[in-house]
């Protein structure tokens, strides 16, 4: 019996041996985990420095274009307004110039009555004159007779009247003139106003 005990506990201590080397053995099996060497902080300063630097670059890049860009829009403007300012009155002149023709054929063409012949050209050229002009937007005012407004005549001469009743336009010397409503020139005129009451003594 006591043989028996003692190969029994000879065995599961041989058992124990072997186990204890298997588990001492294992980590010799598994793969070696490598570690990362540590990053050097200079050298990832510089990197991030060069990446500062590059996307300075690009920046630095957009803003001179960027640049040119305005500076060629803005002498663009600066053409586009002087060749509005030369031209601006093309029109006019092109309209102008039948009235020019008309001078020339009235002080040009021979006839018996030159000054029955003088006085229809200028005629004519008054009326294409005044066509031309209202086309481009000017407009005489009519103040003959009209009730006197300031706002639109220039009185040089009042003359006191027992006819009227208020303040009227008696002669117009000079037309006045609107262009696309805004006045110009004002019409200039003597006016007929009420005589003045006289305070009895």
């Amino acid at each position: 019996m006591d043989m028996e005990n003692t190969l029994e506990d000879h065995k599961q201590s041989s058992a124990d041996l072997e186990a204890m080397g298997r588990k001492k053995e294992a980590p010799h099996n598994e793969a070696p985990q490598k570690e990362e060497p540590p990053q050097d902080p200079v050298e990832q300063i510089r990197k991030e420095l060069e990446s500062c630097r590059e996307e300075t670059r690009k920046n630095y890049d957009l803003y001179l274009r960027a640049l040119a860009e305005t500076e060629n829009m803005r002498r663009r403007n600066m053409k586009d307004m002087e060749q509005v300012r030369l031209f601006s009155l093309e029109k006019f002149f092109k309209d102008v110039l039948p009235v020019l023709d008309s001078f020339d054929k009235a002080f040009s063409t021979d006839h018996v009555n030159e000054e029955e012949s003088l006085r229809e050209g200028l005629s004519l050229v008054h009326r294409q004159l005044s066509e031309v002009l209202r086309k481009n937007g000017l407009t005489p005012l009519e103040a003959q007779n009209e009730k006197f407004d300031p706002h639109l005549h220039q009185a040089i001469k009042r003359v006191e009247s027992e006819g009227v009743q208020e303040e009227l336009v008696q002669v117009e010397f000079a037309k006045g003139y609107l262009l696309h409503e805004k006045l110009i020139r004002p019409a200039i005129v003597s006016v007929l106003v009420p005589p003045t009451k006289k305070i009895d003594e």
